[in-house]
């Protein structure tokens, strides 16, 4: 018998698995040295102009000239990094009810380093939503972004208004995405906003658990001409409106809605629906 050959690691995985190592020296070194000990308030105060000025040289140093199809990967191992750092900054301070240090601002200034047009690929589903909350104001640069993932956005407790003021700079820029999953806290007038910008192109939209999102989007949404998944579960859309998108949207092949069945039993027989891998 031949004896078995060791799993050997790819380069490409030793690569990632060196940069995240280093990134976590950057994002250590920087929350430590970013903060002027003359400063005020007895804790020193934050050296801005280097921040930003080491924001993008990192920024530079990890995606100038990077293919495409490895900036996710980047993006992710650099997140990953700043995630760990968190945790350990929260488990150090969880007895304490402010954790608004300067350590943990500069820390999580430092998420903008992801935040550059080579990016086309971003899921923010398993980032902390401090983190999160960051990203968000700065993802407006991520120009040629094709794949985004809300994560849950802020949980679904803020109200309609204060979500549309607070999003829309971020989805305003946006006019490639092929895929937006937003839960939560999606609205009417956000789902609006991104399909106005990017209905030729898109083809996934997830808005579950967006109670904000209602029949009115019913008409925006039958403009999107490539769409082919649609899920509105625990969403404000209505069978009757469900309906309605069903016999527009003719390249749907998965829809995820409340009382799919009784949906489909309202179609009229001249509106020819086929659904491959529908979802009840």
């Amino acid at each position: 018998m031949a004896p078995r050959k060791k799993p050997v690691l790819s380069c490409q995985f030793s690569c990632l698995r060196a940069l995240e190592i280093a990134s976590q020296n950057y994002i250590k070194n920087a929350t430590k040295n970013l903060i002027s000990p003359e400063g005020g308030g007895g804790g020193g105060g934050i050296k801005e102009l280097e921040l930003e000025s080491s924001i993008k040289n990192v920024q530079k140093y990890l995606f100038h000239g990077m293919p495409k199809c490895l900036s996710s990967r980047i993006t992710q191992s650099f997140l990953n990094s700043l995630q760990d750092w968190l945790l350990q900054q929260n488990m150090h301070h969880q007895d304490q009810q402010i954790e608004l240090k300067d350590s943990i601002y500069i820390g999580l200034r430092l998420a903008e380093v992801i935040a550059h047009e080579q990016l086309e690929e971003l899921d923010l589903s398993r980032v902390p939503k401090q983190i999160r909350s960051c990203l968000y104001g700065c993802m407006k640069k991520c120009l040629y972004l094709k794949s985004l993932h809300m994560g849950s956005g802020h949980g679904g407790w803020l109200s309609d208004s204060f979500c549309n003021r607070f999003y829309t700079p971020s989805l305003d820029q946006f006019t490639h995405l092929v895929t937006l999953r937003f839960q939560h806290d999606c609205t009417d007038h956000l789902l609006a906003l991104v399909i106005q910008r990017n209905f030729p192109t898109l083809k996934i939209i997830d808005v579950s658990s967006s109670q904000h999102v209602s029949n009115a989007s019913s008409e925006d949404l039958t403009m999107c001409c490539n769409l082919q998944e649609l899920d509105l579960v625990g969403s404000g859309v209505t069978t009757k409106a469900v309906v309605f998108i069903l016999s527009k949207c003719q390249k749907l092949v998965k829809v995820n809605a409340v009382k799919l069945a009784q949906v489909l039993e309202h179609l009229q027989p001249h509106q020819k629906v086929s659904l491959q891998g529908t979802t009840f």
